[in-house]
C-alpha cells in the first residue's frame, strides 16, 4: 500500500493542469469592431432615452411650481381673511408704484410669512444684498420656481422683497372712478368678494418690440440665468394661483394673442418698461 504522501492530488493532476490551460487560451477579447458596435448601440439608446428622462425632470419640477402656486394662492386668501377681506399686492409704497409686479412692500411680505411665504431675513446693505445676488443664494421658499435657474434676490435693504420668480396679479385696476392706464385686462381681485381671478402666476414677461413673450416654463425647456432669456424658447404654459385658493397649469394656447398672425400674447399690464406682462384671467 502506498503512502498518502506519494498520492497524486486533483492540483498536481497532469489531466487537471491540461485542461485549465486550454480553457485559459480559449478566452477570445472582443474585436475592435465589436466594441465599436457596443458603444453605438449603447450611444443609440441614450439618445432615445435621454430626452423622456429630462422632459419628465421637467414636468416634475412644473408641478413643484405649481404646488408653490397654491401655497401662495392660500397664503393670500388667509392674509385677507386677517386683513379687512383686501388681498396683498406688488409695492404701491415706494418709486415702484405697481411698475414692477415681482416686487413687494416690506409690510406685506414679513404678514405673509406667518402664512407660510417664508422670504429669508431683510439684508443688512446694498452691498450684502448684491453679494448674495452673485452668490446665487439658494433659501428654503415658495417664491421661488423650480424651473427657474436663478433664485428670487427677496428682501433688499429697504425691505422690499424681490419675488422674481412670479409676479403679482391683484389689485392691478385701480378704483372705480380713476382706473389704471396701465392695466389692459379686466379681471384683478383686490378684495375676496371681487369675482374670481389671478392673484400669482409665473413671471411671464412679453417683448412687443422683439414679437416674443418668456415664462418659466419654455417649449425647449427652463429659462436660462437671469438676464439671459432666449427669446426663442417661448412658453409651454404658466402655473397661475386664483382668488378662490386653487392653481393651475394654463396652456400657452389659452392665452389671447397681441394680434392676428402674431404668435405671442397680448399684455395685461404695460408700465413702459422694455417689457410688459402677460397672464390669463379666466
Amino acid at each position: 500500500m502506498k503512502p498518502l504522501a506519494n498520492l497524486p492530488t486533483q492540483a498536481h493532476s497532469p489531466t487537471v493542469k491540461r485542461l485549465t490551460l486550454t480553457a485559459g487560451f480559449g478566452r477570445r477579447a472582443f474585436t475592435l469592431i465589436e466594441l465599436l458596435v457596443v458603444i453605438a448601440i449603447t450611444a443609440i439608446l441614450a439618445s432615445l432615452l435621454l430626452p423622456g428622462l429630462a422632459g419628465a425632470k421637467e414636468r416634475a419640477k412644473r408641478t413643484g411650481c405649481l404646488s408653490n402656486l397654491k401655497m401662495q394662492a392660500l397664503a393670500f386668501v388667509m392674509y385677507a381673511d386677517d386683513y379687512r377681506d383686501i388681498f396683498p399686492t406688488a409695492d404701491q409704497t415706494t418709486a415702484w408704484k405697481l411698475d414692477a409686479l415681482y416686487v413687494m412692500s416690506k409690510e406685506q411680505a414679513l404678514a405673509l410669512i406667518s402664512y407660510g411665504m417664508a422670504a429669508g431675513g431683510i439684508r443688512k446693505s446694498a452691498a450684502e444684498f448684491e453679494a448674495e445676488i452673485k452668490q446665487q443664494r439658494t433659501l428654503p421658499t415658495t417664491w421661488r420656481c423650480p424651473s427657474r435657474r436663478d433664485p428670487p434676490r427677496l428682501f433688499d435693504q429697504f425691505g422690499l422683497l424681490h419675488i422674481d420668480n412670479y409676479m403679482i396679479l391683484t389689485g392691478l385696476r385701480g378704483n372705480g372712478r380713476n382706473p389704471d392706464p396701465r392695466f389692459k385686462g379686466t379681471n384683478s381681485p383686490a378684495r375676496s368678494s371681487d369675482p374670481v381671478g389671478p392673484v400669482s402666476a409665473d413671471h411671464t414677461l412679453v417683448f412687443p418690440a422683439r414679437k416674443a413673450w418668456s415664462s418659466n416654463h419654455g417649449t425647449k425647456g427652463p429659462v436660462p440665468e437671469h438676464g439671459q432669456i432666449d427669446l426663442s424658447n417661448s412658453p409651454a404654459g404658466i402655473n397661475e394661483a386664483f382668488s378662490d385658493g386653487h392653481a393651475e397649469w394654463v396652456q400657452q394656447s389659452r392665452f389671447e394673442r397681441a394680434g392676428p398672425n402674431l404668435s405671442y400674447a397680448k399684455p395685461l399690464w404695460v408700465s413702459g418698461w422694455p417689457w410688459d406682462w402677460a397672464w390669463v384671467e379666466r
